[in-house]
This record gives C-alpha cells, structure tokens and sequence, in this order.
C-alpha cells in the first residue's frame, strides 16, 4: 500500500482496504477524505492534515475520478457523438432554411444578412470535418469495444478554431438586437420566418432564434462533456492529460466569450442610447427611427456651411451615419440652439467630388455631395483644409464600404437554371401548355433579374461595375449549358 502512495504530492484518498482495488482521488468536501503530507512541507511540521497546496487549490473542483465502468464510459461517449451529430445538423438546417433563402429572396440586405448569420458557415465546416467527421471514424474503428476509444486529441484539436466561436458568440448580441428589430420593422421578414418555421418540417418548430443560439450552446456544453469524461478517463492514460488540457482551453474559450459578449452588449447598448438620443435635440429626427437599425452607427457629427447661392452660405449641422448623411438646418433662439432635420441621403446615393481652391467659386475648403438618386447636387465648405480632407475621407470609406458590401451580395445570390433558350431549341422539343407558361415565366424572371442588376450597377464605379455583370453573365452561361444538355438528354431518350 505504501508503495502506491510514493511521490503523490497532496494527493487526497479515501480511507481504503486491501479489498479495494482502486485509489480514487476525490474532492476534498468528502467526509470520506484524508489527505497526505506534502514533500514540500517541513518534515519537522506537525500540519500533516493540512493539504498541499496544489491539493488546495482543487479543493473548489467539480472534477471527480471514479473506478473506470465500462457501460458508464460508453454510454459518455455515445452522448459526445449524438449530441455532435444533432448539433452540426442543426447548424446545416440554420444554413439550408433560413439563411442562403434569406440570401436569394432579397428580403434583407447583405450586411443585415452577416450580422444575422455571421460565421455560421465556417463553424458548420470546422465541427462537421474537424470534429464530428474523426468522432465518427472513432466509433467506427471502435465499434466492439467503444468505452476505450480516445477523443482527446479531437477535443484538443479545437484550439486551431475557438477564433471562429469567438467571433460568432462575440457578435450574438448584435445578431439578436438585429434580429427582434427586423421583426418588428419588416413584415415580410416576420411572415417568411414563421410560414418557415410552421410549415418546413426540417426546423421542427424551432424559430430562427433557437437555431442562432445553438452555437453559443455546444461551446458551453464542451466543458461539462469534457468533465464527464475526465471522471471517466484513468489518469494514467495518455487521452487523460488531453483532456485535462482540452477542458481547460475551451473554459477559457468560454469564460473569454462570457467577457467578449458583455462588452458587445455595453457597447450595443451605449451606442444605440446615443442614436436615440439625438432625438430629443434634431427636430424631425424621431421619424427616421435611426435605432432601428442596430449596425448604423454614427461615424462623425459637426458643423459645415452650405452654398446656397454663389455669396449666400448658411451653417448647417452634419450627421454622418454608417449608412445615412443627415443635413440639419441650425437656428438660434435666444442663448440656445435649435436644430430641424433637412435632408436624408443615404450612403448608397453618395458622390463626392473634391474642389480645389482656385477653382472654386464658393470660398475655400469645398467639397460637392451629390444625390445621385434625386440628380441633386449640394456644395458644402468646412472651416479648415484639414477638416476637409477629414470629411471627405470618412464619407468615400463608407461609400467603398457599401460597394464591397453591395458586390458581395451580388455574389451570394444565386442565379437559378431557368433561362430562356434559342428559337432552335424551342422548337426541337415540344412542349405542354403548362411548359409553355413555365418557359414564359423562365423569360420573365430573367428579365427581372437583368434589370435589378443593371439598377444596381448604374452608378457604381466602372471597375466594380464590370466584375459585377462579369460574374451575373458567367453564372447565366453556366445555367444555360445545364439546360442545354437537360434538352439533349430529353431528345435523347425521345429517339
């Protein structure tokens, strides 16, 4: 018995036979627990009941190693595996139902659709090859005796991707904010999520919030699973330290999670507190419903002169939001200020031309906003050049952020297979009257789609313009070569 217990520092048993056949180490709340006298203690010290320190500090773990049951083991393991099954099919249904037909219905825009959905699609790759796909080939491998498969090294292996968790539970605030708004504001978002989830038996009845929350849920499962293990796991086994160290990276995951979406919220809160502040001192202002939106934002405020007539400049107070420039008339009541909302552009219709001072007519430090969408044109003068230039800077980058955002979800939207076809081919192969109608709508969408991107490039930048119709046409040509062999196959078989 003495020899077993050589070298343990602090190591905490319970009283034990020679009938026992396993030392188990257990949380020292026991009533059952000794301890044994640490090599770093005086030998003179007559503390020999007080634990070590490294005994110490597991006194508060939940952790407990228990004799290795086979059937309890298995049953562990069978949980880690079904529950990773359920979880990354949930993750597929989130995708499949809810978002890409998001994507393709156009009901909400790009970056409402990222804020929504984040990095979903990258945390369905990571668990669905990384994780679930070796669990799988473990059990199979292991499919007689599955109490002894080890996942520690698949557990350990999420250290390579926690970033991607990260940044999903850190934006999760944001997403659901984004979420209850886009509820309340568009009709037509609330209609397709609950036709979706009423009427699509793949999502079970669950609502999008249920699917945009399961993330957040399997990171905080991971350690509660790990634990179990851990108790099932001998320590004198290699998976064992693997375990232990996978447990303490995803708590730490967690606990930097916890954090990270506390400060999201503070700052989601504080800065929507800010929007709707602005309210209660711009008149017309509460109208616009600027909170409504959780990803606008207020980039720059302050005050710039408008050019009315060629001698005649007034001061006007500047907004400048993520996605809206307000302009705001300034008037004096007595000691105070008062401010009344005059124009509403949005970033979208923005152009921006720079004016040089010696060819301004206007003053010095001009700059051109152009409405692009109601063709008007305002002149504005800042106090100094470097004011300016501050301007102008801030309202090209969140033009081009527009653009980038714009081009990526014309990227996203998937052009279907349903084009029209050469006057040859119509007639080669005869059609039903319901064929007809089918081939005629074909056209019909076709058009609707040619025209929406024509209206969505007009007044982009030519480069972006061209990469833009580039790619709309080499998808078009895809779907056309599919139907063509369709048709081929079809005739084919007819002969």
């Amino acid at each position: 018995m003495s020899s077993q217990l050589e070298g343990k520092k602090g190591l905490f048993i319970r009283k034990v036979s020679v009938k026992d056949k396993h030392l188990v180490r257990s949380g020292c709340n026991s009533p059952e627990v000794g301890s044994l006298p640490s090599p770093m203690l005086s030998p003179k010290s007559s503390s020999d009941t007080i634990p070590a320190p490294e005994a110490k500090e597991r006194e508060n773990e939940e952790v407990v190693f228990k004799a290795i049951k086979p059937h309890i083991r298995e049953k562990i393991l069978r949980e880690v595996l079904d529950t990773e099954m359920d979880y990354v099919n949930d993750l597929a249904i989130l995708i499949s139902i809810y978002k890409e037909p998001l994507e393709k219905l156009g009901i909400i825009s790009g970056i409402q659709t990222e804020t929504l959905f984040s990095n979903v699609n990258s945390l369905y790759e990571i668990n669905k090859d990384h994780v679930l796909a070796p669990m799988n080939a473990k059990f199979q491998e292991n499919i007689k005796e599955t109490w002894k498969l080890s996942l520690g090294e698949i557990f350990l292996s999420l250290q390579d991707h926690l970033k991607a968790y990260t940044d999903y539970c850190s934006n999760q605030p944001l997403a659901l904010a984004m979420l209850k708004s886009l509820e309340t504001e568009k009709p037509e978002f609330a209609q397709f999520l609950d036709k979706t989830m009423m009427e699509n038996p793949i999502a079970r009845n669950l609502s999008l919030l249920s699917f945009l929350i399961k993330p957040v849920q399997r990171l905080c499962k991971y350690p509660l699973l790990l634990r179990e293990l851990i108790n099932n796991t001998n320590p004198q086994d290699s998976e064992y330290t693997q375990l232990v160290a996978a447990s303490e990276l995803v708590k730490n995951a967690v606990t930097f999670v916890n954090e990270k979406q506390r400060e999201a919220e503070e700052n989601l809160a504080r800065r929507m507190k800010k929007i709707e502040d602005l309210s209660t001192v711009y008149a017309g202002i509460a109208e616009l419903k600027l909170a409504s939106d959780v990803n606008r934002e207020l980039n720059r405020e302050g005050k710039l002169d408008i050019v009315l007539k060629k001698t005649k400049h007034e001061t006007r107070q500047i907004l400048l939001f993520s996605d809206l420039l307000l302009t705001c008339i300034v008037k004096k009541r007595g000691k105070g200020i008062s401010y009344k909302l005059e124009n509403a552009t949005q970033i979208s219709d923005i152009i921006v031309t720079d004016l040089a001072d010696e060819e301004s007519t206007h003053g010095k430090n001009g700059f051109i906003i152009k409405d692009k969408k109601n063709d008007v044109s305002y002149t504005f003068t800042a106090e100094t050049q470097d004011e300016k230039t501050e301007w102008i800077a801030d309202l090209k980058r969140l033009i081009k952020d527009h653009q980038r955002q714009l081009a990526k979800q014309l990227k996203r939207t998937q052009v279907t297979t349903n084009v029209s076809l050469t006057t040859s081919q119509l007639q080669a192969v005869q059609k039903t009257p319901e064929e007809e109608i089918a081939m005629l709508d074909a056209k019909l969408v076709m058009t609707d789609k040619i025209l929406k991107v024509l209206g969505c490039i007009k007044y982009e930048p030519l480069e972006l313009r061209e990469a833009i119709w580039r790619d709309f046409i080499e998808k078009e040509l895809c779907a056309i070569q599919a139907r063509e062999k369709d048709l081929a196959e079809r005739e084919a078989s007819a002969m």
